[in-house]
């Protein structure tokens, strides 16, 4: 099996494309040492209902 499909079998395509988004945009993935790595992204507080929007979409995908 490849690595595309087995990334489609784990996240939605649409999530995937929200994580890409983050990660062009406002988002990253911090490794620190003796972690496991995060997956973040920030905004501003009058963007909160949208982050909390983006965190439903991703909260069964990424452990948030």
């Amino acid at each position: 099996m490849n690595v595309e499909k087995q990334l489609r079998e784990l996240i939605p395509y649409n999530q995937q494309c929200m994580i890409v988004g983050k990660l062009f945009g406002d988002g990253n993935i911090s490794i620190e040492k003796g972690r496991q790595p995060r997956f973040r992204f920030i905004h501003c507080l009058k963007d909160k209902r949208m982050v909390f929007w983006c965190h439903e979409q991703l909260k069964d995908y990424v452990e948030l």
